[in-house]
């Protein structure tokens, strides 16, 4: 794993939701919610931030922070594939 990557992992909650456990997803908690039962459902429109990086150079290609431009999306209905 690249080292800006390696740096983010290690000051955060990082979770690595690939099967083989390579780096190639991950999923970083920034901000923990207040209600840790309520999770958004099929239907709801979701805001998210993200940070696209190449995995083997660890060269960043898109931030939607630097953007200040979340993806946003409606769970459930086919919108993301």
């Amino acid at each position: 794993m690249p080292q800006e990557i390696m740096e983010v992992v290690e000051q955060n909650q990082t979770i690595d939701l690939t099967a083989d456990k390579d780096g190639g997803v991950l999923k970083t908690i920034i901000k923990q919610g207040i209600d840790l039962n309520k999770h958004p459902r099929k239907g709801d429109t979701v805001f998210i931030h993200y940070t696209g990086t190449i995995k083997s150079t660890g060269k960043k290609f898109d931030d939607s922070r630097a953007r200040d431009q979340p993806f946003c999306c409606s769970l459930g209905r086919g919108h993301v594939n």
